[in-house]
C-alpha cells in the first residue's frame, strides 16, 4: 500500500482548478485504478462547521484515508477545511455523509477529456 505522501505526490499533478468534485473524483479514480490502489467512490454531502455542500463526491482508500481536493472550492475562506489525502479524524469539523456510488464510471477517455489531454502522453495507456 502506498503511503499518504506517495498518494498525494501521485494525485497532486492531476488536480485541475476547472474540475469540481465529480470530475476530480473521476480523474483521481482513474489514476489510482491504473496504479492498483484500492478505493471506493462515495457520493453524498460534506458538512463543515454548519455549512452543507451537496451533492458531493470523494474517494475513500482501503487504508481509511480520504481523497478530497475540492472542499475548499465550495467553502472558500473557511479555516480548517481539509484538502488532499488525509485522515478524516484529523478534521473533526468535517463530516462526510454518503454511500458508495456503484454506478460511477471511470474511463481513459473521460480522464483525458477532464484533464484536457488527448494524446497518450499521460502515461496511463490501457
Amino acid at each position: 500500500m502506498m503511503s499518504r505522501e506517495e498518494i498525494e505526490e501521485l494525485l497532486g499533478p492531476f488536480d485541475r482548478p476547472h474540475l469540481e468534485c465529480d470530475g476530480a473524483t473521476r480523474v483521481f479514480a482513474w489514476v489510482l485504478k491504473k496504479k492498483g490502489v484500492e478505493f471506493v467512490v462515495k457520493f453524498g454531502r460534506l458538512e463543515f462547521d454548519g455549512e452543507v455542500v451537496r451533492p458531493y463526491y470523494w474517494l475513500e482508500l482501503e487504508n481509511g484515508l480520504t481523497v478530497d481536493y475540492k472542499a475548499r472550492m465550495w467553502l472558500p475562506g473557511v479555516d480548517g477545511v481539509p484538502s488532499g489525502v488525509f485522515d478524516s479524524g484529523d478534521y473533526p469539523k468535517a463530516l462526510y455523509v454518503g454511500e458508495e456510488d456503484h454506478s460511477f464510471i471511470v474511463t481513459k477517455t473521460m480522464f483525458n477529456i477532464l484533464i484536457r489531454s488527448f494524446g497518450d502522453e499521460d502515461g496511463y495507456d490501457d
